[in-house]
């Protein structure tokens, strides 16, 4: 009975004792014992409801395996009544088996799945966590992933579709979770990224990857994570304090989390959305210097063990973000970000500034980092305007920088790819630092040196071609470093092999050689014996002819050592490009109006070559309106007038009035653009070649009025008349 029926039975029991009248107590005592009766079934219909509803749970959630227990009973039973002739019940014992059958394999099924989740389900997360590079306690997170994916997708089959890994980390980030959940969806997406390097990159993980960079760019709450990704990252986590704090491990943690997703992130956020990006990344380079100084100071035998853990992984960081600096520098707008950003110049340096790659035996441990080092400050050097300026002047006054980058041209160790980096970086300091003549001389031995590596000493000649411009005192220390350099530029000359670019650097160094170099002493005598015996057998290279006169030449030439088989088809008939035949071209005009002064013997050795109708071939070739073919033609004509005025009688005059009436056509054809165009030809009058630079001396029209005083004019003119008919 409820305590609500008892409180009523002692009211009545009280009243009755208080009251004279014995009707009006039966009558008030039966009202009593309804009212209880009432309770107590108002209890009971609660009280039952609440034990209803309990089951009607319990069979919710097991009722399938209620039914099928129920079912495999019937089966065994078959207690389903007789049919008593009833031909309305004939079908229902088959049909009752094949329902009660249908009902346990549905249950069989659903037993088997709940079994093998249960038994295979975490195994499947561990392994996957495992493959991901999770351990320990994160490995939870991806057993809750697993869970929530199980908890979806019995709701909705679809709830699974597109709901990777990736995804449930970015979605634990949003600013409606919690601060926890924001934690745990930073962990899955940093041990995702994993440690990044140069060498070991997973190719599987790549698309991974990109796809985190995509979802937290993309993401309607990308202001809240990576904020709050930056406040979590802005302090360093392998700095000396931390470090050395024991009770820090999980902000540390944490701090490693953040840091690696935002420097995975930085290359595709703009620097005007999140300026405080650049510093950030400043903070995380920033104490290379103090790490460099425990891994090789004087105390380096003693390293702690628990630094010694955490260099590598700090080292894969510092490389991450040189990367993504590297990336910044790819507009002026962010090579001036990093300018005025104070002190991170100096830490982008740090590798070079401390020498890191020549104080351990093997490169590959710091290889990649000094290699990123040289890219971004490579790309520095070559930003325009006055930004670029400011930076070349901040590097150059760095002399442990450039002493370390000098270092790495002339280390054997040290990869090619580096000392291409290096070497390009110094050519853009070059009128900055305060070792010029070192650098010239390392250059000039390099090239001198047969046992370095081809490519390293192209790119030495093609530096020394620059330097040449930059100069005159450049072209005096090349001819001082070493005496057998101009030998080495005349035997590659003279080879004629496929590298056309350092045909023409080889040919603009001894242009250069030949109009600066003044001084009357040996080197000038040697340089001019050596240029006047080049010139004939270079002219040939780039000159049209058939393989009669290739040998008529190479009888009279003979097999040079130096500049291969005179008779070989494929080395004499070889098509030579343009830029090469200008530069050759621009060589011989020097040769001739710096050496030759009536010196008929080498008019003589022209004359072998046909030359008057091999330059008008050549000119009638070169008849397309670029500025690399109207440099050409302006060369011939001065080549023409050196002839004219050295032996032009040993010459058919037929031959050489051709070949101005060809020179005049091409003025004539292409005298509309020649205002525009000549200003970019990079030959002046003196000979010196001004790669790129406007043109400083003669106009075309005024050589072409020169060359034409030459000549008979009215010979001439025959033969001017002729060939603009014939075009």
């Amino acid at each position: 009975m409820s305590g609500f029926a008892e409180v009523l039975l002692v009211l009545a029991r009280s009243w009755e004792a208080n009251t004279e009248d014995s009707s009006l107590k039966r009558l008030a005592a039966l009202a009593i014992e309804y009212a209880a009766l009432i309770g107590v079934g108002v209890t009971s219909m609660l009280l039952g409801g609440i034990a209803m509803l309990y089951v009607f749970i319990c069979i919710s959630e097991s009722g399938l395996y209620v039914t099928t227990g129920l079912s495999l009973w019937r089966l065994i039973e078959h207690d389903y009544g007789d049919a008593d002739g009833d031909p309305s019940k004939a079908n229902m014992r088959p049909a009752l088996d094949v329902l009660y059958i249908l009902l346990v394999l549905q249950g069989a099924i659903l037993a088997y799945r709940k079994v093998t989740m249960l038994l295979v389900g975490d195994k499947v997360a561990t392994e996957v966590a495992e493959e991901y590079g999770f351990k320990g306690r994160d490995v939870d997170l991806v057993l809750d992933y697993m869970k929530e994916i199980r908890v979806g997708c019995l709701k909705d089959q679809c709830f699974a579709k597109g709901k990777n890994l990736a995804r449930y980390a970015v979605g634990l980030m949003g600013p409606d979770r919690s601060e926890v959940a924001f934690c745990e969806g930073a962990r899955i997406l940093s041990i995702l990224l994993g440690p990044v390097s140069t060498a070991d990159k997973p190719a599987e993980l790549d698309g991974q990857r990109k796809l985190m960079k995509e979802l937290i760019g993309c993401s309607s709450s990308i202001d809240y994570i990576f904020n709050k990704l930056l406040r979590i990252s802005r302090r360093n986590p392998y700095d000396r304090e931390m470090l050395n704090k024991s009770d820090c491990k999980e902000d540390r943690e944490m701090m490693k989390c953040a840091t690696r997703i935002v420097l995975h992130v930085a290359g595709e956020i703009s620097l005007e959305q999140f300026p405080q990006v650049i510093q950030c990344i400043s903070t995380h380079i920033g104490t290379f210097e103090e790490y460099h100084q425990r891994a090789f100071g004087s105390d380096s035998a003693a390293h702690d063990c628990k630094y010694e853990k955490e260099e590598g992984d700090y080292v894969r960081l510092v490389w991450q973000g040189m990367n993504i600096i590297y990336m910044f520098t790819a507009d002026e707008n962010g090579c001036r970000v990093i300018s005025d950003t104070r002190g991170l110049l100096s830490k982008i340096m740090g590798p070079l500034t401390s020498d890191v790659l020549h104080q351990t035996v093997d490169h590959d441990s710091w290889g990649s980092l000094v290699g990123e080092s040289l890219c971004v400050i490579c790309r520095l050097t070559a930003a325009p305007g006055k930004t670029g300026a400011r930076l070349r002047c901040q590097i150059s006054i760095n002399k442990k920088a450039v002493n370390s980058i000098l270092r790495i041209i002339e280390c054997d160790k040290c990869y090619k790819e580096h000392k291409t980096v290096a070497m390009a970086i110094l050519m853009k300091l070059y009128m900055d630092i305060e070792i010029r003549e070192d650098f010239v001389k390392m250059l000039v031995g390099i090239f001198t040196n047969s046992n370095e590596d081809r490519s390293i000493r192209i790119l030495a000649v093609e530096a020394l071609a620059k330097l040449c411009f930059q100069g005159e005192s450049n072209v005096m220390v090349i001819l001082q470093a070493n005496s057998d350099a101009v030998d080495c530029l005349i035997g590659e000359l003279a080879a004629f092999n496929e590298h056309n670019r350092y045909l023409i650097s080889a040919a603009e160094i001894l242009e250069n050689l030949c109009i600066h170099y003044t001084k009357d002493d040996e080197c000038l005598k040697k340089l001019k014996e050596a240029m006047t015996d080049l010139m004939p057998k270079v002219l040939s290279k780039v000159l049209p002819g058939d393989i009669e006169d290739q040998q008529k030449g190479g009888a009279m030439e003979g097999d040079d050592p130096d500049m291969g088989s005179s008779t070989d088809p494929e080395g004499q008939g070889q098509r030579v490009n343009r830029e090469t035949e200008s530069a050759v071209l621009s060589l011989c005009v020097t040769v001739c109006d710096t050496f030759i002064s009536g010196d008929q013997d080498l008019v003589l050795q022209f004359d072998a070559y046909s030359l008057p109708r091999k330059l008008r071939e050549m000119v009638e070739r070169n008849g397309d309106p670029e500025i690399t073919c109207l440099k050409i033609v302006k060369l011939t004509i001065r080549i023409v007038m050196s002839m004219m005025k050295h032996g032009g009688n040993n010459y058919l005059k037929e031959d050489m009035e051709r070949l101005m009436a060809s020179l005049y056509a091409a003025f004539v054809r292409n005298k509309r653009i020649l205002n525009t165009s000549m200003v970019f030809v990079s030959s002046d009058d003196d000979g010196a070649a001004t790669t790129n630079k406007p043109e400083t001396g003669r106009d075309f029209e005024s050589l072409i009025d020169e060359a034409l005083g030459l000549f008979d004019i009215d010979s001439l003119r025959v033969k001017i008349i002729e060939v603009l008919g014939s075009s």
